[in-house]
């Protein structure tokens, strides 16, 4: 929501001061996507993990 609010008011921003703005959409997406990744892998693991633990096993040591 906060991406597509920040390209649309820069975009009225641009064209109520009449200045042309280049703006590479491809990046945009493309950085996305790898944060999204980076993200998803890096959040998987130590949920996979904790799933693999046995509950009284885990609180065992709390």
């Amino acid at each position: 929501l906060g991406i597509i609010l920040g390209v649309v008011g820069g975009d009225l921003l641009a064209l109520w001061l009449k200045v042309d703005v280049i703006f590479p959409y491809g990046w945009a997406i493309a950085g996305l996507i790898v944060c999204s990744a980076i993200g998803i892998g890096f959040g998987f693991y130590p949920a996979y993990r904790a799933a693999a633990l046995d509950p009284i096993e885990a609180l065992r040591y709390e």
